[in-house]
């Protein structure tokens, strides 16, 4: 944008994916939104960002509405791209850096968003670290949910875990994850010693190593996906939704506004299935019995 002007009203931009079977629940929330009164646009990440917003010089987020041409300002960045290596190319990454420029609240932040990384979540299992975070004994109480994680890096740890999971005998009870979201990225047991070996090693330290989570069989339900019927033992992941915003001060010094439940989501999926993705097939979303 070429030229920069007052806003006098403001907005949510959502960044998405082209052609993204996310859409299907990207616009209900669009359209409650909308139906509060709240202004919300979608818009492709990457280049289409940099034509249509600017960063005004105190830090405005300024976006040209498509349908009026009024100049708004964006108060929230509503990321449902940008999680993708691919997403990166030099617009995409101009595009992430203009929106991080400027003031608007992003959710999730890029700070944010790299610490919900896998290597950040291996990096919080090591010993000592969660005490820089929380009182001692809280933390043992977490650290009792976490699963064994190693990184596969030169470190001693790292050494410990290339040995796990380069050995037939012991790599089935493990996981091995990259950095990404949105599924099908995890190799699993018996497959991860030919995979890595099919890596470079200089590669091998983006991924983390992480023992597998054996749930109880004895939970019995019927589902109906894509992939057909299926009647047998199930497992459920449950997600807890939070909502945490907070501010930032020169200083380093942070100010935290809110931190609050949100809801839940429920998947459940047949006990012999790997992956939990609901988009792509392997899961149904579900409602717990409350007793």
């Amino acid at each position: 944008m070429s030229k920069i002007t007052n806003a006098t009203k403001c907005a949510i931009l959502m960044p998405v994916q082209p052609n993204n079977v996310n859409i299907c629940d990207e616009r209900p929330i669009e359209v409650i939104l909308w139906n509060h009164n709240i202004p919300t646009y979608r818009i492709e990440f990457g280049q289409a960002i940099l034509d249509s917003t600017a960063v005004s010089s105190s830090k405005e987020l300024l976006f040209r509405s498509p349908h009026s041409g009024e100049m708004l300002e964006i108060s929230v960045i509503y990321y449902r791209a940008g999680y993708d290596e691919d997403e990166y190319t030099p617009a995409g990454i101009a595009a992430r850096l203009q929106l991080e420029r400027s003031k608007a609240i992003k959710c999730p932040s890029l700070l944010t968003h790299v610490a919900g990384s896998k290597k950040v979540q291996q990096e919080l299992a090591l010993p000592g670290v969660l005490e820089r975070f929380l009182p001692s004994e809280e933390a043992a109480r977490i650290r009792e949910t976490f699963m064994a994680m190693y990184p596969l890096d030169e470190s001693d740890a790292g050494k410990r875990g290339r040995k796990l999971a380069l050995d037939a005998t012991t790599a089935g009870k493990y996981v091995l994850k990259p950095s990404l979201e949105g599924g099908e990225h995890n190799v699993y047991g018996s497959a991860i010693p030919e995979f890595l070996q099919s890596l470079p090693r200089e590669e091998w330290q983006t991924y983390i190593l992480m023992e597998k989570i054996e749930p109880s069989i004895d939970v019995h339900n019927s589902l109906i996906t894509f992939r057909g019927l299926y009647s047998g033992p199930v497992v459920s992941e449950l997600g807890v939704f939070g909502v945490c915003l907070w501010e930032e001060h020169g200083n380093r010094e942070v100010k935290l506004r809110e931190n609050s439940y949100a809801g839940f989501s429920l998947k459940t999926k047949a006990i012999g299935v790997d992956e939990m993705s609901v988009v792509k097939g392997y899961a149904c979303f579900d409602s717990p019995t409350l007793v």
